[in-house]
């Protein structure tokens, strides 16, 4: 009986690459997961977005059709911050060091090209990085301790600021009462405005002119995460020309 060979089997190249060796198959993104980036562009954002081969944000289409769009253009905004890691980190230029030093890399990449430096809510956070809730938002405090000052504030002031602009997308309502004060319903595309809005509010009772004046805080309206209250008063200041001016040049973008 002849003796059987202990000569493993190498696979054999199903591509055509010549090596012996299979191909790794990457796969599909999960839908849900790439609505889920989706979701976090912001609105001015989303209508200055392009394909690759140029192709503009479909302002004249219906909701699904931007959708559409919006998602071939995480797709390849993925794919290229993929091969961007990769090559860099073979040539020696991302010298890793703990796989938390990663995460907050690629979301420093996932903001700064595809969120316009906004972030989802921690549980999106969570789904996209898999991690658990908790970690997910341990990871945001540390991305937000690197980039917060410098880049994450200074962007959402200016699109909280823009929401008073955009009074007929945004606005939904007006002399809404939340316990004795008056104030306005805005849509939101995450809850985290709201504590923003605060940091602004209590910036602006810190100015001079704003010594003593009582300014409510901003709250989420009936537990829905997307609708924002703001009372009457911070809606004035925030049409205040003076005050709006005096917010942009102490948070300018990268500075």
């Amino acid at each position: 009986m002849a003796a059987k060979s202990t000569t493993a089997q190498s696979p054999v190249a199903t591509k055509g690459t010549g090596s012996g060796v299979f191909q790794p198959e990457p796969g599909e993104y999960l839908r849900q997961v790439i609505l889920l980036f989706v979701g976090a562009i912001p609105g001015d954002a989303r209508e200055k977005s392009k394909l690759e081969d140029g192709t503009p944000f479909p302002k004249d289409k219906d909701l699904a059709e931007q959708q559409d769009f919006l998602m071939d253009f995480v797709r390849a905004k993925l794919d290229r911050i993929s091969r961007y890691e990769n090559i860099s980190w073979l040539n020696g230029q991302l010298p890793f060091v703990s796989p938390r030093e990663i995460q907050i890399w690629r979301m420093r990449q996932f903001a700064e090209f595809i969120w316009d430096w906004n972030l989802p809510d921690d549980d999106d956070v969570a789904v996209i990085f898999n991690l658990t809730k908790r970690q997910a938002t341990n990871l945001i405090g540390d991305f937000h301790a690197k980039f917060r000052k410098v880049y994450v504030y200074p962007r959402i002031l200016r699109i909280l600021l823009n929401l008073r602009l955009e009074k007929n997308k945004k606005e939904l309502e007006k002399e809404v009462e939340v316990g004795e004060a008056v104030g306005r319903l805005y849509q939101i595309p995450s809850k985290r405005y709201v504590t923003e809005l605060n940091t602004v509010i209590g910036e602006i009772r810190d100015m001079p002119s704003q010594k003593g004046r009582f300014l409510r805080l901003a709250t989420i309206y009936k537990r829905n995460d997307q609708l924002m209250w703001v009372s009457e008063e911070v809606v004035e200041q925030l049409n205040d020309s003076q005050v709006t001016t005096e917010l942009l040049k102490l948070h300018p973008i990268g500075g």
